[in-house]
């Protein structure tokens, strides 16, 4: 396990942290919107690699409401790109338990896509992390997909249903 993941997964909870400095407030966040966001926000998301990762831990919505939910933070369901960043997420999902929304969907033709447009290749095992048999054409009604618990690999299910979710917002260092 890498020195970075470690450290992450192994840090507090945002919300089991002291409270030694308040939430930030809407107008507060704006500012630092402005600001293109130097750092993560205290006490709300958790830097990794060249990303700031909110996760949602005790709300759950459907996939189109925890997305606009990311839209509003200004970052989208999570795109995963590499084993590492699949590492890290995993890790951090299991602290609380339960299944988390990404920001992959079937954009139709069983062609997924994530929400940056790029397309995932759901055949390569390297960089597409399903569980057996996932995604099926067979289930023509599971378009979204999921981080399972605790084993943290997708899984797909009706947009509707109701889940945590993880959004990712990238920073510029």
């Amino acid at each position: 396990m890498s020195k970075e993941i470690s450290q992450c997964i192994h840090d507090k909870h945002p919300t089991d942290r002291p409270k030694t400095t308040a939430m930030t407030t809407s107008t507060e966040r704006t500012m630092i919107t402005s600001a293109h966001y130097i750092d993560c926000i205290l006490n709300e998301e958790i830097m990794f690699q060249n990303s700031c990762y909110f996760f949602s831990h005790d709300k759950h919505n459907t996939w189109f409401e925890s997305q606009k939910y990311c839209k509003q933070r200004n970052s989208d369901l999570a795109v995963i790109k590499s084993s590492t960043e699949q590492q890290f997420l995993k890790l951090r999902t299991a602290l609380d338990g339960g299944f988390y929304w990404i920001g992959l969907q079937n954009a139709g033709a069983e062609t997924w896509k994530w929400v940056d447009g790029t397309v995932c290749d759901v055949h390569n095992k390297s960089t597409a992390f399903f569980v057996n048999g996932k995604p099926s054409s067979r289930e023509t009604d599971e378009d979204c997909a999921f981080m399972t618990y605790p084993d943290g690999l997708w899984d797909t299910e009706k947009c509707g249903f109701s889940y945590r979710w993880v959004c990712e917002r990238k920073i510029n260092k």
